[in-house]
């Protein structure tokens, strides 16, 4: 045993005469440290962001996801911020952003790009609440196409 520790001594004294030991060493700690700051976010997360930026035809759409789900719990946003920060850091599976002229635009029929759809790529569920999401929105934007086509 004894001849072990010594063989074990003098490699190691040889070992830490090397600059790429310290070197390893380092990056080690480094992805150690790395590592423990990934969050990787919880699957039973059934909590979704949601920011209605005052926005009335939002509110109705809300309304009829709210109803139409029990399996999801919906988290309302100031603004966009705080939205995007929870998404990020998995407080929320995703989030949905209306933007401030959203009544408008949808009443006039431009809805490209009138929902900021926030996702992370760890989200599990998001896809699935997306099409929940824009099944609740065409539903609504359907009367919003009835009324222009009578119009015509």
């Amino acid at each position: 045993m004894e001849k072990y520790a010594v063989w074990f001594g003098l490699l190691l004294k040889k070992n830490l005469k090397k600059k790429t030991v310290y070197i390893q060493s380092v990056v080690l700690i480094m992805l150690l440290l790395f590592l423990q700051l990934i969050h990787i976010p919880n699957s039973d997360n059934t909590k979704i962001g949601i920011c209605l930026n005052d926005n009335d035809v939002a509110k109705i759409i809300y309304d009829n996801l709210s109803d139409q789900t029990d399996t999801y719990d919906f988290v309302e946003y100031k603004n966009h911020e705080l939205l995007e920060k929870a998404v990020a850091s998995g407080k929320v599976e995703c989030g949905f952003y209306f933007t401030d002229d959203f009544d408008d635009d949808f009443e006039n029929g431009k809805v490209k790009d009138i929902v900021e759809f926030l996702v992370t790529p760890m989200s599990a569920k998001a896809e699935l609440i997306r099409e929940n999401f824009y099944i609740s929105f065409l539903k609504q934007y359907s009367e919003v196409l009835l009324l222009h086509s009578e119009e015509e």
